[in-house]
């Protein structure tokens, strides 16, 4: 036999022991190494997975939903800033005349407004003669309104102090909250190169052209004493010539209707000049006059189409209220808009805007103390008061309050209001919510709420200006 067959031969034997081995062992050990996991011990394992999973599932969700809030947090506070600091930086120009302040033209008499836009017309009055130059018949006197409360919205001065064209304008596409007027010129202005005034009827010559000087906009020649506003009539700045630019301020505007009261202005402005030995020209001792482009702007809340960028008006601005006219909130956001007397129109400056309060500060018997402020308790200086104690005139400064939101709910369970209560008014410190509260009326969400506050003072009634 040879070694193959023989260790095959012993390797049998020695299965063939194991096997008796296990044999005589019984079932117990053959079944041991068949058996799989038993159903306790299958249900502990799917128990132990279970809890691990939902553990994880839930530190997921909450770590998505804390990005999602800090996300909507951001754009929050982004819309909020945004629309606190451009409110803020146009109403410090508030009332600005370039040198002279409104209080002294008034007092003395030296303004004179031209822009048929800017008089106060009766109904169906054209604005073709002088006679409408009344002492007071324009909108840029110092008692006139620099804002309206939301409270007085469909009494009867309720925007009274606009513009017609702006009063239709913001009227149709007001949302809610209050409504702040400014106006005034914010730029150094640009030279004459020749003078021009009451016996000169023809077109300003200027050193320069302002970005904003164009057909209808309204501008201010001033030589620190004397003051006229008119509208411009012509021509198009896409049509100036570089080396000279210059500006019309006629009655008839070609597709625009009458633009001024008058073809000349109230008396003569000069650049005074004078020639140097080299024959160059120079100012002469004074103050030369100098143009100013000047910004008429109504700021309100308003109803916007984030599909279409386009404004909603009349019964359609619902839309932005749950609940309301085909009401779909996340395409139809409450907005800050701005009105412009330029433009005639209004556009949506900063989005999701969703409330808009205004207190003012003033000094009525000119003793360097302030009489009404801005304070937390139930009896606020709000347009509306201001307009009853006929106290417009002495208006200094400004609580500029906005009310954010966020563009989308977050992953909050409950709805909650917008407004607080610790928020002013509170109730002459009841802590109850006011009605005048910012965001008060506002229907519970699931959107974020913050509230930005800014105190604005106006340049043109510091005590360093306000002087005649």
């Amino acid at each position: 036999m040879r070694v193959r067959d023989v260790n095959a031969i012993e390797l049998g034997g020695r299965s063939g022991t194991v096997a008796a081995a296990a044999t005589a062992a019984g079932p117990t050990l053959a079944a041991a190494r068949l058996r799989g996991f038993s159903l306790v011990e299958l249900m502990v394992a799917t128990a132990v997975g279970a809890i691990l999973l939902l553990g994880l599932t839930d530190v997921m969700i909450d770590s998505k939903t804390a990005y999602e809030r800090e996300e909507q947090f951001a754009r929050l506070q982004e819309s909020g800033r945004v629309a606190a600091l451009a409110v803020a930086r146009q109403l410090r120009r508030n009332r600005s005349m370039a040198c002279r302040s409104l209080g002294a033209h008034a007092a003395l008499g030296t303004l004179s407004v031209k822009a048929c836009a800017l008089l106060d017309l009766e109904a169906g009055e054209p604005c073709d003669t002088d006679a409408v130059l009344r002492p007071g018949g324009h909108l840029l006197a110092p008692e006139r309104a620099l804002g309206y409360d939301a409270a007085d919205a469909g009494s009867t001065w309720w925007l009274e102090d606009l513009p017609a064209a702006g009063r239709a304008n913001v009227a149709e596409r007001w949302l809610r909250g209050d409504v702040l007027v400014i106006w005034g010129v914010a730029d150094d202005g640009v030279g004459l190169r020749q003078p021009v005034g009451a016996s000169r009827d023809g077109p300003l010559q200027l050193d320069a052209l302002h970005p904003r000087m164009s057909q209808r906009a309204p501008v201010l020649i001033t030589d620190c004493q004397h003051a006229d506003v008119f509208e411009i009539t012509g021509p198009d700045d896409a049509r100036q010539s570089s080396a000279r630019p210059y500006l019309t301020h006629g009655r008839a505007a070609p597709r625009l209707g009458a633009g001024n009261a008058s073809e000349y202005l109230a008396r003569a402005y000069d650049w005074r000049p004078s020639r140097s030995a080299a024959g160059r020209r120079i100012a002469a001792p004074g103050v030369p006059a100098r143009v100013h482009a000047l910004d008429y702007d109504v700021y309100f809340v308003c109803c916007a189409d984030l599909d279409t960028g386009r404004l909603q008006s009349g019964a359609d601005v619902r839309r932005c209220e749950a609940g309301g006219r085909n009401a779909d909130t996340d395409r139809f956001r409450p907005s800050l808009c701005g009105w412009n007397l330029r433009t005639a129109r209004s556009q949506p400056l900063v989005t999701d805007i969703a409330d808009l309060r205004i207190t003012y500060s003033g000094d009525r018997d000119g003793d360097g103390r302030l009489d009404f402020f801005a304070h937390d308790q139930s009896l606020n200086p709000t347009a509306g008061w201001v307009h009853r104690q006929r106290a417009w005139a002495a208006v200094q400064s400004a609580d500029v309050e906005v009310l954010a939101a966020s563009p989308r709910a977050t992953g909050v369970l409950e709805p909650a209001p917008a407004a607080r209560q610790h928020w002013p008014p509170n109730g002459a410190g009841s802590g109850g919510l006011h009605p005048d509260t910012l965001g008060a009326g506002l229907a519970p969400e699931r959107r974020l709420h913050k509230r930005f506050r800014m105190t604005v003072v106006m340049r043109a009634r510091t005590p360093w200006s306000a002087r005649p």
